[in-house]
């Protein structure tokens, strides 16, 4: 059934026009059959500790950041429809109960589709350029209904650029201060996350205690150790991976390296869940980067090419240590699993049935399974 479905995606990706018709009726019954989300219960979050609690339960991050286009498509070109019924079916099959979006999200058939399968969505609502309060506000309405939300994201490792544009570090946390007041307005009943570029100082995270959930995109070989530790003294907060993993691409040889990026895989995600909050450690989990090739993504190449280039900043993935931007997917562009998307679904995740609030630590076991769909309930946490 898979290969069908990624056969339909290269048809349409060459312009059959018969196999998009036949492609959309299906997915279109598929989708259709979900159960509208207002007769859905609305969702509620506890943040509690460095835990989220979802129906009463400690729950762990096993992500992916989504973010699917085309052969020959840039990234406002991003479609998730078109890649909805193969990519949800995928990752409902290698367990994988999160996925990390950088845009807002408003598709309420996209959300249909991953709620169905027991997948939440982090969505980010404020992702570049000056803020507009207005446009934040507008997206959470849009959506705050729909049970498949988790938290609200405010950009992604924005002190590295400014939210793109060059933003001074004073005016990022002001943006995020009222990005956050405004969320609030709306709804005060799901948490609200930023994503850092690497470890933020204790002294960063106490200027924003509007933020309850701290994301970290972090890229160093084999290891997570300057993260997951050192969190213990920055916060008591919830702290999950943004991004971190491996591409697919090794430099050092000029070949596709599968087995280096499911091996970074493995170890990588197996350093999170032995951290995970769930067994009383500090993190949350993590998003996995990424899902699929983006051909877009090297700005010396072709989108309609499958390049190779890279930067080398002094430190990122294994095994070259350099980010080759167009082969991160842990299922290529054609949705052909690697050997990392096996070793993802392999790696159990720890769920509890109940934990002790006061030392903050889960009797846990370990499965599976994603879990039953939530009742999720908001309780902030101090830094």
């Amino acid at each position: 059934a898979l290969h069908a479905k990624r056969t339909s995606i290269i048809a349409m990706q060459r312009g059959h026009p018969s196999i998009i018709v036949v492609w959309l009726a299906l997915a279109f019954r598929t989708i259709k059959a979900t159960p509208p989300p207002a007769s859905l219960p609305r969702p509620t979050i506890e943040v509690r500790g460095r835990q989220v609690l979802v129906n009463g339960r400690a729950f762990h991050v096993k992500g992916v950041a989504w973010s699917p286009t085309a052969i020959g498509e840039l990234r406002s070109d991003r479609d998730f429809g078109r890649f909805l019924e193969a990519d949800v079916a995928m990752m409902a099959e290698a367990g994988i109960n999160t996925v990390r979006i950088y845009d807002p999200l408003s598709n309420r058939l996209v959300l249909d589709a991953l709620w169905e399968k027991g997948i939440y969505v982090v969505p980010t609502v404020y992702m570049r350029g000056p803020l507009d309060l207005d446009a934040v506000g507008a997206e959470v309405a849009k959506v705050k209904d729909h049970p498949a939300i988790l938290m609200w994201a405010l950009g992604n490792e924005w002190n590295y650029h400014g939210f793109y544009v060059g933003l001074p570090f004073d005016t990022c946390i002001r943006n995020i201060k009222e990005a956050s007041a405004r969320i609030r307005e709306i709804d005060d009943h799901r948490p609200i996350a930023t994503v850092y570029g690497g470890m933020p100082a204790k002294s960063t995270v106490d200027l924003l205690p509007e933020v309850d959930v701290w994301g970290i995109n972090y890229y160093n070989g084999l290891s997570l150790e300057n993260v997951l530790e050192p969190w213990i003294d920055v916060s008591k907060k919830p702290m999950y991976l943004a991004e971190y993993g491996a591409d697919a691409w090794n430099a050092l040889k000029a070949v596709e390296d599968a087995p280096a990026q499911a091996k970074a895989t493995k170890l990588l995600t197996s350093d999170i869940v032995n951290h995970s909050s769930v067994l009383g450690g500090v993190c949350l989990g993590g998003f996995l980067f990424e899902w699929s090739d983006e051909w877009w993504k090297d700005h010396m190449g072709s989108p309609s090419v499958h390049d190779v280039g890279g930067l080398a900043p002094g430190g990122g993935p294994w095994p070259d240590y350099i980010f080759n931007e167009e082969w991160w997917g842990i299922v290529d562009v054609h949705r052909n699993p690697r050997a990392a998307y096996y070793a993802y679904k392999d790696i159990n995740v720890p769920t509890s049935e109940s934990y002790a609030s006061h030392s903050g630590l889960a009797t846990a076991t370990m499965t599976t399974s994603t879990g039953p769909r939530a009742t999720l309930t908001l309780r902030g946490g101090t830094p």
